[in-house]
């Protein structure tokens, strides 16, 4: 306990340099991608401002995550940590899986600050090499790539490593407390309302539902002839949707799961603070390159496309 609680003093900290309402004001006055960077200079995303193009801009996001990562765990282990860190295994698992099936140089995708470092799983898949994994990784990614290898659809694939994926993060989600639990449902949800649209564009994909979520899988496979809307509506009745589109579900559903962790963060004596934060420094981090692109682009509308932070 005494050491969770130091984590969550440092957590605490360091929400202070989360960006302010104040500078993406300043930042939506820049009239360029130049003065952008210039005003990116005088925050914690210095090395990021100093990238000459999009990609090493997003590498050097990518990198000052993994670098805070190291800062606040390379000392001492916590038994939390798969619900911070999975879901970017399972990521570059996808990654990989289609830089040896597809033959595409996909590495600029990877992200560095998974529990299963790069080395080890470009050792295995691309490689050949034996390398310590634990079983039960080689035979989910042995099955997906037979499930790929059998229609040629990466789309299931990644549905399949999605289900593997929230099997095991709701396993661990439970002992965490309800709260932590319900977040991971919610997400689950989103990823069977984007199975459904999926669905909806090509119903010849041979996915399945992930169990687990608020509503069973049952409950999306009887409503196929539902409308985006309706869906939407009865998935997700808490939000009052301008547009449904499909960006702008995915932003209005990852908005409300993000709500719904923020508004639970303050309990000093549970975890949350910890998932709170990074899931803060996440968000800013995906607008800070959705912003990039709206400079680079001078195409202002893509602001509608980024997500709120209520840190």
């Amino acid at each position: 306990m005494r050491n969770l609680l130091f984590l969550i003093g440092r957590v605490r900290s360091k929400e202070g340099s989360l960006l302010k309402d104040a500078d993406w004001q300043r930042f939506n006055e820049a009239q360029s991608l130049t003065a952008w960077l210039k005003l990116l200079k005088d925050t914690d995303y210095q090395a990021a401002a100093e990238s000459d193009n999009f990609e090493n801009f997003e590498a050097a996001l990518n990198q000052q995550m993994a670098s805070l990562k190291k800062e606040l765990f390379a000392t001492q282990r916590y038994p939390f940590e798969p619900l911070l860190w999975k879901k970017y295994d399972f990521h570059n698992y996808k990654i990989f899986l289609k830089i040896h099936l597809g033959h595409k140089d996909l590495r600029k995708y990877l992200i560095p600050f998974g529990s299963i470092s790069l080395d080890m799983l470009e050792a295995y898949l691309l490689k050949k090499e034996k390398v310590n994994i634990p079983l039960e990784l080689m035979i989910i990614l042995r099955k997906a790539q037979e499930i790929f290898e059998e229609n040629n659809k990466f789309s299931e694939m990644d549905v399949f490593l999605d289900k593997e994926y929230y099997k095991e993060i709701l396993s661990e989600s439970k002992k965490w407390g309800k709260v932590i639990e319900d977040y991971f449902k919610l997400q689950i949800d989103i990823a069977n309302f984007k199975i459904w649209w999926f669905l909806k564009k090509d119903n010849e994909l041979k996915v399945e539902y992930i169990p687990g979520g608020s509503y069973p899988p049952r409950y999306f496979e009887l409503a196929e002839e539902q409308t985006s809307e309706q869906m939407f509506s009865k998935i997700f009745p808490q939000i009052k949707a301008e547009n449904y589109m499909e960006a702008f579900m995915q932003k209005d559903m990852d908005d409300n799961s993000s709500n719904y962790l923020f508004q639970r963060r303050y309990p000093n004596a549970s975890i949350l603070p910890v998932l709170v934060y990074f899931r803060a420094k996440e968000i800013e981090i995906k607008n800070l390159k959705t912003f990039y692109l709206r400079q680079a682009k001078n195409y202002k509308e893509l602001s509608r496309y980024m997500r709120a932070i209520y840190v």
